[in-house]
């Protein structure tokens, strides 16, 4: 679900630090729990 996380711009914000899709996928989880 890319649109999912395009919608909440995670996946904008893990390119922006150059992270790769398991790491965004982290951090996706951790805000969704915060």
């Amino acid at each position: 679900p890319l649109g999912l996380y395009e919608s909440s711009g995670f996946e904008r914000m893990a390119e922006f630090a150059g992270w790769p899709e398991g790491h965004s996928n982290i951090i996706l989880c951790r805000t969704v729990a915060a």
